[in-house]
């Protein structure tokens, strides 16, 4: 017969339950910003040169140190507020700086009122994700865009508020996209090409799915001396109201 050995209990520890926590962190020329599942609020200032970053998360400022050409910001779930305001003129500096909003009814906004030398690139993309997201761009009263800018404000699924509204003498390239993707959003967009201008406009309006309430006017003393103007709004499905300037071209849509 088989005896039976007694085994003596015990309790083994748990591993501890790894939370996420918000974290700047910087390899290289990338710097990576990281919310949580709270509701984050994330600030960044950019002076135009390759190491003028500034940024703050939750009121704690983080220190950034040596060039940085690209920003990626991922504010995961919560309600989160960022913003993303230049300072001073790009002088030969080339940044992209991509947001990534996650889930939760999100707030960004930009204040993009500064120039662009011949020498410099500044490329923004926003994405809302899912939620009711509100994504806002300006840009008034700064120095001529000489080199490149390009804007893209994706809303992603749910009812998105998008707009964008730039004013600038363009010499170089000037691109500018607003998508409200699935939802009914209200996306308006405005450019205005000041007097003196020579480079090329790009501006599109998209609805995609739902029924939106889209808006694009371009204007300006500066639209004649433009190389190439290419604006346009594409309501997508659904039966939208547009409302746009005669120099836009209205795809797929019913307009007002």
């Amino acid at each position: 017969m088989t005896g039976f050995s007694h085994v003596a209990l015990r309790l083994e520890p748990l591993h501890d339950r790894i939370v996420p926590s918000v974290s700047v962190v910087q390899t290289g020329g990338t710097l990576t910003i990281n919310g949580d599942q709270h509701a984050n609020t994330v600030d960044i200032k950019d002076d135009g040169t390759p190491s003028g970053l500034t940024v703050s998360v939750d009121g704690t400022d983080y220190p950034v140190t040596g060039d940085v050409t690209m920003v990626v910001v991922k504010t995961r779930g919560g309600a989160d507020t960022v913003s993303y305001d230049l300072t001073g003129d790009y002088v030969g500096t080339t940044r992209t700086v991509e947001v990534l909003l996650g889930n939760g009814d999100d707030t960004f906004t930009a204040d993009l009122g500064h120039g662009i030398d011949a020498a410099s690139i500044l490329a923004l993309q926003v994405n809302g994700g899912n939620g009711k997201d509100n994504l806002s761009v300006t840009g008034t009263g700064g120095g001529p865009v000489a080199g490149m800018l390009s804007v893209q404000l994706l809303g992603g699924n749910g009812m998105d508020s998008i707009s964008f509204s730039y004013q600038a003498e363009v010499d170089g390239s000037l691109m500018l996209t607003a998508d409200g993707g699935n939802g009914k959003d209200t996306i308006h967009g405005d450019v205005t090409a000041a007097a003196d201008s020579t480079g090329s406009v790009l501006a599109q309006v998209l609805g995609k799915n739902g029924k939106d309430d889209l808006a694009l006017s371009v204007t300006g003393d500066g639209l004649a001396g433009l190389s190439k103007l290419d604006a346009s709004v594409d309501g997508g499905h659904g039966k939208d109201a547009v409302t746009v300037t005669d120099n836009v071209l209205v795809l797929d849509a019913a307009k007002n």
